[in-house]
């Protein structure tokens, strides 16, 4: 029997309720020419039952202790046999043209050894968000990894490499970038721009949950700002706006109407800062002094490809 072209790692922790939808995505590509991995990490709802509904030969499912999501994907990796690894997390969803894709974008490559990723879409209640990042040609391929934190379920890399380069599993956040950034140093990042990978927003994932990982000097310049616009922007505008207002027509007075205005962006942005304050995880880095790993907060100094030193500093969104 030959070997697939793709192997697809999916870890899995209790997720009974969402991975029928996952392998039912899986099963539909258009592409044919792969195995599945179920990698139940210890899992006590009826998830070894949701798999076992599939009979579709190319579905493996393997139980073991709960050792985190980093520990499944490495198992995953020394399982596969196919050529090339994608990842897919339980509760996300592949389109039915992502591997036919994925395969066309490798093999026009010439079978380059590299990271692939896809684009992909947010989907909310409410509303859907296409998530396609700017082109990687031309940049640092590590500065690139770490700014967009390219999802694991967009990605294809070579089994060889992921064989030599596996998760960190020391690593609780943020392994899967210190994985491709790790990669990065030796891959050139390959882009299909193209949405090919739904992101499901349910209670259980991390982006309905999303902890807003910051340092200390991040979250005291939020805080900064927050008591700013509470204490004196909004109080000095609202007395212009007052101040305007005793001065009669108001449809013509420019001051009231730029006042209005101000006040309108100053309460937006004050309900932003306090939420991300409330999702605020303040992580400080100071706290993994004299560590050889990469962690969140560090600051890294790396040669590229022209042998030119660069300084990066590993910081959240808010701190960009």
């Amino acid at each position: 029997m030959h070997s697939p072209f793709f192997s697809i790692i999916v870890p899995t922790y209790n997720r009974a309720h969402l991975i029928g939808g996952t392998i039912e995505s899986v099963i539909a590509q258009s592409f044919e020419n792969w195995e599945l991995l179920v990698i139940d990490d210890g899992s006590t709802d009826h998830t070894i039952e949701t798999v076992e509904k599939f009979s579709d030969l190319r579905i493996k499912y393997l139980w073991k202790e709960n050792e985190e999501r980093s520990v499944a994907r490495n198992k995953g990796i020394e399982l596969s046999q196919g050529k090339f690894v994608c990842f897919l997390d339980s509760d996300d969803i592949w389109r039915t043209n992502h591997l036919q894709l994925l395969f066309e974008k490798i093999k026009s490559n010439d079978n380059k050894k590299a990271l692939y990723f896809t684009g992909m879409a947010w989907n909310f209640t409410d509303r859907k968000q296409d998530v396609i990042f700017e082109t990687p040609e031309g940049k640092n391929r590590i500065e690139y990894i770490i700014t967009n934190q390219i999802a694991p379920s967009t990605v294809c890399i070579p089994t060889a490499i992921l064989q030599k380069e596996k998760f960190n599993t020391s690593l609780r956040i943020n392994e899967d970038v210190e994985l491709f950034a790790r990669i990065a140093t030796k891959l050139e990042l390959i882009q299909l721009r193209e949405v090919t990978v739904d992101f499901i927003i349910h209670n259980e994932n991390t982006k309905a949950n999303t902890k807003n990982y910051i340092t200390p000097q991040g979250y005291e310049r939020i805080r900064q700002e927050l008591f700013q616009l509470i204490d004196v922007d909004r109080p000095e505008v609202v007395r212009i706006v007052h101040w305007a207002a005793s001065n009669g027509d108001r449809s013509e007075n420019g001051d009231y109407i730029y006042g209005k205005r101000r006040l309108r962006e100053i309460d937006r942005r004050i309900r932003f800062l306090t939420k991300r304050m409330d999702l605020a995880a303040i992580v400080d880095p100071t706290l993994h002094h004299g560590s050889d790993q990469i962690f969140f907060g560090a600051t890294v100094t790396y040669r590229n490809i022209a042998g030119r030193e660069h300084t990066v500093t590993i910081v959240g969104i808010d701190e960009l």
